[in-house]
C-alpha cells in the first residue's frame, strides 16, 4: 500500500509537469532527498503500525511527531521555541500520551513503529519548512513520493498480494486522491507557518483516524482515546486561536 500510494503520487505531478501545468524545479537537491527518506521511513513504518493496533492508535501515535518538528526546527533551523507553541504542543502530546496502552495492554511493537513513525515525520516537517525557502511545494512533494516509491518497491516480491475487487480499486484510487490533496496542502501550509504551529494543528487528523476507524472498521474507542482526542482538540483550536497573521514571505510557490 505504501509503495501505491508514493507511485501514485509521483505519477500525478510527472502527468501535471507533463502537461504543463506546473513546474518542477530544484533549489537544494540534498535536502529534497533527506526528506523523501524521512517521509519514505515514516510512511512504512505508520502502515506496519496500522497492521498492528488498528488505524485510530497508529494515527494517533504517529502524530506524536509535533515534539520532534518542533526540537529538530530549534535545533537546526533555529526556529524560536515559544510558549506560545509550546503550550498547546505540550497540551497535545499529553493527548496522545493517552493512547498508549489505551485498551490496557501495554506498550507494544505496533505503538514503537507508531512513534518511530512520528519521529521520521517530525524530521520530515522539519525539511520542509527549511525547503520552503528554496523550493516549490510540487518540487518537495515530487522528491518524497519518488523517494518513497524506490524505498518500498523492494519489498514487493516479498510480500504476498491479494489481487482487489471493483470496490478494492476504488478504495485504492480514494487513498492516493485523498492523501494526494492533503500532503500538497500541507507543504503549501509551511510556506506561512513555523513547524510547530503547523504540527499542531495537524494533530486533528489524529482524532479523525480514530473516529473513521471506529465507525469503519470497528475498532474500539476507550475512555482514554476520548480524553487523547479532547486534548489534541483543544490544543489545535488554543494554537489557532492565539496565532498572529504571519507576514508572507516572498517564496516560491
Amino acid at each position: 500500500m505504501a509503495f501505491f500510494r508514493s507511485f501514485g503520487h509521483a505519477l500525478i505531478i510527472l502527468v501535471l509537469a507533463g502537461a504543463g501545468t506546473i513546474a518542477l524545479s530544484i533549489g537544494n537537491r540534498r535536502l529534497l532527498v533527506w526528506r523523501g527518506l524521512f517521509g519514505g521511513a515514516a510512511v512504512i513504518l505508520y502502515y506496519m503500525a496500522i497492521c498492528r493496533i488498528g488505524a485510530g492508535p497508529a494515527t494517533l501515535l504517529t502524530y506524536t511527531y509535533p515534539v520532534f518538528a518542533t526540537l529538530f526546527s530549534a535545533l537546526f533551523a533555529r526556529e524560536p521555541l515559544t510558549l506560545r507553541a509550546g503550550a498547546p504542543l505540550a497540551v497535545s502530546i499529553a493527548g496522545v500520551g493517552l493512547i498508549l496502552g489505551h485498551e490496557g495492554l501495554g506498550v507494544s511493537l505496533g505503538d514503537v513503529m507508531g512513534i518511530s513513525a512520528g519521529i521520521f515525520s517530525g524530521a520530515a516537517i522539519s525539511t520542509v519548512r527549511e525547503l520552503r525557502k528554496t523550493d516549490s511545494a510540487w518540487s518537495i512533494f515530487f522528491y518524497f513520493a519518488a523517494v518513497g516509491s524506490v524505498m518500498t518497491a523492494p519489498a514487493l516480491p516479498f510480500t504476498s498480494p491479494v489481487w482487489p475487487g471493483v470496490m478494492g480499486f476504488v478504495g485504492i484510487a480514494a487513498i492516493v486522491v485523498t492523501s494526494f490533496g492533503g500532503q500538497i496542502l500541507m507543504t503549501y501550509a509551511y510556506r506561512w507557518t513555523t513547524a510547530a504551529e503547523g504540527s499542531t494543528v495537524s494533530l486533528l487528523t489524529s482524532v479523525h483516524a480514530a473516529v473513521l476507524g471506529a465507525a469503519f472498521f470497528s475498532e474500539p474507542i476507550t475512555l482514554r482515546l476520548v480524553a487523547g482526542g479532547a486534548l489534541v482538540i483543544a490544543a489545535g483550536a488554543w494554537l489557532t486561536l492565539s496565532a498572529r497573521p504571519a507576514e508572507t514571505p516572498g517564496r516560491p510557490v
